[in-house]
């Protein structure tokens, strides 16, 4: 049994109080989110891992950074692109799609124009974790984003892909998961 450590990125450098729809969009840390990571690595530090993995986004490189300074970069972590509304302030988006900005309120699941199909997400996600596995032996740290590790959860428990939202992870947050090799394939 393998453990996996899965760690949300932590706070991206929102500017001022706008909170912006996070797909693909290449935001940093801001001050808070260095905080944030110095921390989750400082508690990092006593567990052995065989490798820290990442997607290319900054903001997981950044957090994964904390815990080694060469993580591995797997582009398949990268969070759920969000189509057209990535990287706009949801101001913006209710402006410009209020009724969709609506109903997205009260389901979730419906998905911006342009946006990944969270299925794709999910399985470009699980197979990059069979990647990783795949390179190292032992434990590993996976720092990524709330989307595509909720589907992860979702699938390892058997669950719905719908269901994703119902894990709740704050930003530096990790996750452990078991890994059973032969259960697992």
């Amino acid at each position: 049994m393998r453990k996996i450590y899965l760690i949300r990125h932590g706070k991206p450098d929102f500017k001022g109080d706008d909170r912006c729809c996070l797909g693909s969009t290449d935001l940093g840390l801001g001050a808070e989110g260095h905080d944030q990571a110095s921390r989750l690595g400082e508690r990092m530090r006593s567990v052995p891992l065989s490798e820290v993995f990442c997607s290319h986004l900054s903001r997981s490189v950044q957090t994964a950074y904390y815990m080694k300074r060469d993580p591995v970069i797997l582009p398949g972590l990268a969070e759920q692109d969000q189509g057209e509304w990535d990287g706009l302030s949801f101001r913006e988006i209710k402006k410009r799609w209020p009724e969709l900005y609506e109903k997205r309120g009260k389901d979730p699941l419906l998905l911006p124009p342009g946006a990944e199909r969270t299925e794709d997400a999910a399985k470009r996600f699980w197979e990059s974790i069979q990647q990783a596995l795949g390179m190292t032996q032992g434990d590993i740290a996976v720092v990524s984003h709330k989307t595509v590790i909720q589907t992860f959860l979702c699938r390892l428990h058997h669950e719905r892909l719908e269901e994703h939202h119902k894990y709740r992870l704050d930003y530096a947050s990790v996750t452990l998961a078991e890994w059973n090799e032969t259960i697992q394939q």
